[in-house]
């Protein structure tokens, strides 16, 4: 195998992992917020891992969740929806919940990770692709 081929595969074994840890830093992040109301409940199961349960009634959910969320602007023709920026987003999170903001900067962190991701993939793929040329040829 090629110098090249070892180091895309190291590289998306690394990718791999750091997805995977950004996955489990978001839910711990997402874990330690106390909802919008305070009112999130949360439990544990027979395993000992955290369990949250969203209080359906009293409709608590994260900070993070609420920044996502959409206005709807009613003044044009057809109304639409209009999102936060990045920065209105951060800015909302920081006066809002550490953990949410936390939350959000994994949830970028992963974002990039699984474009590096995709890019190392791609490249794996061309390569595989180049030696079945390459043994075609030699098989003729």
């Amino acid at each position: 195998m090629s110098e090249k081929a070892i180091k895309a595969c190291a590289e998306y074994a690394r990718l791999s992992a750091e997805i995977k840890c950004l996955t489990r830093a978001i839910g711990d992040a997402l874990s330690r917020c106390r909802g919008i109301k305070g009112e999130r409940l949360e439990s544990y199961d027979f395993s000992e891992e955290r369990v949250i349960y969203y209080d359906d009634e009293k409709g608590d959910h994260s900070h993070l969740k609420e920044a996502f969320s959409f206005d709807i602007d009613e003044d044009q023709y057809s109304p639409s929806r209009i999102y936060k920026t990045d920065a209105e987003i951060r800015e909302y999170l920081i006066e809002s919940c550490p953990y949410c903001l936390t939350a959000y900067e994994h949830i970028g962190r992963r974002k990039q990770a699984r474009k590096q991701f995709g890019i190392v993939k791609r490249s794996i793929s061309a390569m595989g692709r180049a030696e079945n040329r390459r043994n075609a040829r030699n098989a003729k």
